[in-house]
């Protein structure tokens, strides 16, 4: 995996990314909001009233029809405030400066995830490097207490001399 591909994912995982995500589209849904209330109100409302008889009023002898037996009653309401004391326009501004400072948050958080993606993987490149060169001074290690134990068996080298390969040895093991 390179630094770009760890980086893609890294942007794409990232549970703080998903939601700084989230809160930008929040941001821009309550723009929208914003903007949507200072449009006109229109309400609309529709009422039937169906009666098994004509309505009739009586005077004396004389009946007189009052309405039909079906009623019907429409009503349409537009209201626009004409002045809100600049409420609704500084709502609007206080929304857009919301949705700025969200996606400046969002970038700086994005900036803060490479840099800590790209700190990481340069630092298991420098461990694996670090590795390698430790299994190679083992390596090299282990050949020279074998050389050691081969001059000491010939009495070329004290068994001080030895022992010392050993805890070198030992030494480049454990670490």
């Amino acid at each position: 995996m390179t630094v770009d591909q760890a980086v893609k994912e890294a942007l794409v995982a990232n549970p703080v990314m998903q939601q700084r995500r989230a809160k930008e589209s929040a941001a821009e849904l309550g723009v929208e909001s914003v903007k949507k209330d200072l449009l006109p109100k229109a309400t609309a409302t529709y009422r039937y009233t169906g009666l098994s008889d004509d309505p009739v009023m009586k005077t004396g002898f004389v009946t007189q029809p009052t309405a039909h037996r079906n009623q019907f009653h429409w009503e349409i309401t537009i209201v626009q405030p004409l002045f809100s004391g600049f409420a609704r326009v500084l709502g609007l501004e206080t929304a857009r400066l919301q949705k700025a400072y969200t996606k400046e948050e969002t970038r700086v958080s994005v900036l803060d995830l490479i840099l800590d993606v790209k700190c990481a993987f340069y630092n298991l490149l420098l461990a694996q490097k670090v590795f390698a060169v430790s299994e190679e001074e083992v390596r090299a290690l282990e050949a020279h207490a074998e050389d050691a134990r081969r001059f000491h068996e010939q009495g070329l080298i004290p068994g001080n001399d030895l022992l010392k390969s050993r805890v070198a040895l030992a030494n480049a093991v454990q670490q």
